[in-house]
């Protein structure tokens, strides 16, 4: 069975009065050898970077996906970083190529058959969401290992208060399982809000929202679902 480690560093940093933006960068030697679509993974650092606007008090984007999900080829799918803001502030997402440490950073170029816009190859298009962050493909061939990059700028009455990034390991296998399909459209029974896109429920302060999300699993396996609404929207049940 595929497995995740996960590591959580945590520290306090004391910002002088000097300046209002500061650009943080951390790096470390090296990127996983598997990586398939990074030219000389294994030279490569990993490098995380940012944005922090200390006239301001602010949170930064939480992630509430795991990074790194496993995945079958060809089989359509998509992914959201599942992210939360506790100020609400507008974020912008953009899909930006990786880069080697040290900073200020350098991009690490694809191997061929890859670009910044189609990080894994796919049979189908990829379809990026700039106001979610969501992206679709479907993968051809298997193994990948791909790295995708997703910049997170968030605005605040329409200036630019943080950066952020995400990075994710997208693994690529071969798989007999078909995996569940959600029904399209896949929000039904929708009460007291309006369905703007088949996953875009627009609501007023105050209302009371209630609706469906239904998903069937082609094999007859059983299934489950998982949610992050609570955290999203403290008061929510799902």
């Amino acid at each position: 069975l595929p497995g995740t480690e996960i590591w959580t560093y945590t520290g306090t940093v004391t910002f002088p009065t000097a300046c209002d933006d500061w650009i943080y960068t951390w790096s470390t030697c090296c990127r996983n050898s598997q990586i398939t679509n990074l030219t000389t993974p294994a030279s490569q650092d990993l490098f995380i970077d940012g944005l922090v606007n200390t006239t301001v008090c602010n949170n930064s984007p939480q992630f509430l996906s795991l990074p790194t999900p496993y995945i079958c080829a060809g089989q359509p799918f998509c992914y959201s970083l599942g992210t939360f803001d506790a100020e609400n502030d507008s974020l912008v997402f953009s899909l930006v190529q990786p880069l080697d440490g040290p900073a200020p950073g350098t991009p690490i170029p694809y191997t061929a058959g890859h670009t910044v816009n189609e990080p894994l190859t796919s049979t189908t298009p990829w379809t990026f969401d700039v106001t979610t962050g969501e992206f679709c493909f479907t993968p051809d061939i298997a193994p990948q290992f791909g790295i995708v990059k997703i910049l997170v700028e968030e605005y605040r009455n329409g200036v630019l208060i943080g950066i952020s990034a995400r990075e994710l390991q997208v693994i690529v296998q071969s798989c007999t399982n078909q995996q569940p399909v959600f029904s399209s459209p896949p929000v039904t029974n929708l009460t007291g809000g309006v369905l703007t896109t088949p996953t875009v429920v627009e609501v007023c302060p105050g209302d009371n929202v209630i609706f469906d999300v239904n998903a069937t699993d082609p094999n007859g396996d059983n299934i489950t679902m998982s949610s992050n609404a609570a955290i999203a929207f403290p008061t929510a049940t799902f």
